[in-house]
This record gives C-alpha cells, structure tokens and sequence, in this order.
C-alpha cells in the first residue's frame, strides 16, 4: 500500500505530472493577475506569460514559474508594453469612429462594416503578437509582420486561436449572476489555461523557426543531433531579419529555446543558430519563412 501511494504522489506518476501542470498553471496566472492592476503593464505581463507557458511546454514542465515569469517580464517588458499602448490607441479610435458614424447615420452607417473589419484584424494581430514576442526577437514593424504571417498562413488554426481567446470573455460577460464564480476562475488560473491551449496550437508553427532542444530543453541541439551546452550556443531563434539580438539587447530576444539558466541571455545577432547566423537551419528557416512572406505578399 505504502509503495502504491509513493508510486502515485511520485513526480512522475501521471498524478505528479498533473499537479507540477496546474502548479505551474496557477502560479504563473496569479503573477500575471498582479500584472493587470496597473492596466499599463497588462501587455507586458501576457507577454511574459507566454513566455512561462511556453517555456514549460518545452522542457517537460520543469521550470520555476515565478522566475521564468519574471525573467520574461524583464526580457520583453519594453516591446510588450509598446505594442499594448498601441492596441490600446487603435482600439479607442475605432470605437469613437464606430460611435460618430452611428450619430450622423445615413450613409455613414455603412462605414462601420469597414471599421468592424479593422477592427477584427487588429485583435486578430494583437492575439498573435503577444506569443510571437515571447517566442521571436526583432523590431516593433518586424514582430507585426510575423503575427500577421503565422495568423493568416494557416485559416483554420487561426479560427481556432480565436475562439479559444474570444469565447472564454464572451461567456463570462454573458451571465452576470454567475460572474462571481467566472471571476474566481479567471483569477485563478482562467488567463494561463487559455495561453496554455493557444501556445499548444501556435508552438506547432513556431518550432519549425526554433532552435532544436532535447526532450528536458536542457541543450540546444546542433545539425547533426549532437546536444550541445546551453552556455555554448546562442538562444535566439533566428527567425527574422529584421533586427534579432540576445536578450540581453535592447530590440529583440528569443526566450523559450532552452531550459538552461543563461539560455536566454546571451547575444544572438552572430549566433550559429540566430539570424545572420553562419550555420544551417536557422539560416534556412529563415529563407523560407521569408519566402513564404514574399508569396503571401507581405
């Protein structure tokens, strides 16, 4: 009996994987809660909550969530945040077009179907822009670029990201007597479950564009399958050629290519496997997701 019951609370029982999972889930939630208090820093913390989720999703889920969530609001703090104003500023002048064109009426009503287009591609962007922050170094311009590519290359995956961030809200704001319970939820570990169902789906487009790691995410692996030291290879992962550097740099960073305690802090723009790099499969990766920008015109 008692080797049955240290059998299942092992860590690697089916039960301990469970738990260390919703361990990480609500504690990673929880930070990202406090993130949302000052609205201002919200982009910055889904940011930097992608970038725990995602990191977990990697190595097995064996991470520290508080540290990996703090070292992604760190790393991706001035962008996420850039770009959160942004949304914000798009999303309140769309809504005062909306509201002017249904108080002259007429014809100006038909210029709301244009404004509700934009305004779907702007959150279509924004959904997407968050992981690819996490997940890709490059500029402001060069990050949009990529969202809009991984949004639109693949239609039916983008339905499905957009259901899985839209009707978890849609649901909650629709029945008010039981927002007490929506709330507790959400507070709980509601936002992580959906970045843990939206990073499963995009992590299967972004890996391609990736650095290689071993089943743990402890090494980065080289062109030949040999695993290679964290300390020794560059985390960035080389994706675009905008502008990509370490993150230790000020533009750009790529924070979920390893497990290992610097794999995210070093330079990337001269790496083997980031862009400009000299070797092999980020420098082909990167030819081919910029031709596939090419055909969709981007």
């Amino acid at each position: 009996m008692n080797e049955w019951l240290s059998g299942f609370l092992s860590n690697d029982s089916s039960f301990g994987r469970a738990m260390t999972k919703a361990g990480i889930i609500i504690s990673a939630n929880l930070m990202f809660a406090l993130m949302t208090v000052p609205v201002i820093t919200l982009g910055a913390g889904y940011a930097a909550l992608y970038h725990t989720i995602m990191r977990a999703q990697r190595s097995h889920w064996e991470i520290n969530p508080f540290k990996e969530f703090l070292k992604g609001l760190k790393n991706n703090w001035k962008q996420a945040t850039i770009c959160w104003v942004l949304f914000l500023a798009l999303s309140a002048l769309l809504y005062l077009e909306w509201f002017w064109c249904g108080q002259f009426g007429g014809v100006f009503q038909y210029f709301r179907i244009g404004i509700a287009a934009i305004g779907i591609v702007v959150l279509i962007i924004f959904t997407y822009l968050m992981p690819v922050i996490a997940a890709f170094g490059g500029t402001i311009a060069g990050l949009i670029r990529y969202s809009a590519f991984f949004a639109f290359r693949r239609p039916l995956k983008l339905i499905a990201v957009m259901f899985f961030q839209v009707f978890p809200l849609v649901l909650t704001y629709s029945d008010p007597v039981s927002f007490p319970v929506y709330g507790f939820i959400w507070i709980s570990c509601g936002y992580a479950l959906v970045v843990f169902v939206i990073s499963a789906l995009l992590l299967k487009e972004f890996e391609p564009f990736l650095p290689e790691v071993d089943d743990y995410g402890d090494f980065i692996l080289d062109e030949d399958g040999e695993a290679e030291a964290v300390e020794d290879v560059d985390s960035s992962c080389g994706v675009g050629g905008d502008s990509t550097y370490g993150a230790g740099g000020d533009e750009g960073y790529s924070v979920i290519s390893g497990n290992g305690s610097g794999a995210n802090e070093r330079k990337g723009a001269g790496s083997r496997k980031g862009a400009g790099g000299s070797s092999g499969r980020a420098e082909k990766t990167e030819a081919e997701i910029l031709e596939e920008m090419k055909k969709l015109g981007m």
